[in-house]
């Protein structure tokens, strides 16, 4: 029982932490890391969001970013190896992938440049 109760609060902070932008399904506790996780990332206006929050990941985790934007930009995972995703005005841009390597990684928008998140990967 305390193991769901942990679970459970895990998930309902993560979403009350983002305000539903960032979701994260995994469980710490079991080391599974077969739920994405996922990062709504919405540009408009000359702002971004998330702006600097931090999101914490597991090691080879899938990380899905969903990217909605009024201007063209390019988002880049500052991880090795680096990825980068190009966006396009209007266009909504789905990009999965994963962090093999533990540590602290800043996703950036060019932009803007400004951080759009920390990927805090364990």
């Amino acid at each position: 029982m305390a193991f769901r109760r942990t679970t459970t609060a895990i998930i309902a902070s993560g979403v009350a932490f983002t305000g539903g932008l960032v979701g994260c399904g995994s469980s710490s506790d079991t080391g599974d890391v077969t739920t994405p996780l996922k990062v709504v990332i919405t540009e408009k206006d000359g702002r971004i969001s998330p702006s600097g929050d931090v999101v914490r990941a597991e090691t080879g985790q899938d990380i899905t970013f969903v990217i909605n934007s009024d201007a063209d930009d390019e988002i880049h995972v500052h991880t090795e190896p680096d990825h980068e995703f190009r966006v396009h005005a209007a266009k909504r841009l789905v990009e999965s992938f994963s962090v093999d390597t533990p540590g602290t990684y800043e996703v950036e928008s060019h932009r803007l440049d400004v951080v759009v998140v920390k990927l805090e990967v364990s």
